[in-house]
């Protein structure tokens, strides 16, 4: 359609979500953030089983029913559609201290269960702009947040 010389018109591209891959964040609190598809790709469950592989330091993901006495809920966060799962004893009990909120650059999903490698996290850019706190001293572990 023609509409006229002065108009230049834009194509529409094939254009994806803001997070059409896998993205999870971890606070310092234990709270585990999960996007929206994320969440839609592990079968929009009520809830989730947090576990922890020490020997590979990851954490997984389990969908779970609400009911199962281990799950976690999966609650609203803001108005984006993205699940929060406030696991604050996973802190306590495994040993992980991240000194800024994380995110997981490779989640995957292996088997049903998302994957969140804490050998390839990385402090997530909105957490480190809004810092308020004195930052801890550097580690020469390579895993300077488990214990």
């Amino acid at each position: 359609m023609d509409y006229g010389s002065e108009w230049k018109v834009l194509a529409r591209s094939e254009a994806v979500a803001q997070f059409p891959l896998l993205y999870a964040t971890l606070s310092p609190q234990g709270s585990i953030v999960i996007s929206r598809s994320t969440h839609e790709k592990l079968g929009s469950p009520s809830g989730y089983v947090v576990m922890f592989d020490p020997l590979r330091h990851r954490l997984g993901l389990h969908p779970e029913s609400s009911d199962n006495p281990s799950s976690y809920p999966a609650r609203k966060q803001g108005r984006s559609g993205a699940k929060i799962i406030r696991a604050h004893r996973m802190i306590r009990e495994f040993g992980i201290q991240p000194p800024d909120t994380l995110e997981f650059p490779e989640a995957k999903v292996v088997d049903g269960v998302l994957i969140l490698d804490l050998q390839t996290a990385r402090t997530s850019p909105r957490a480190h702009s809004q810092c308020r706190y004195e930052r801890l001293p550097k580690s020469d572990s390579p895993f300077p947040f488990v214990k």
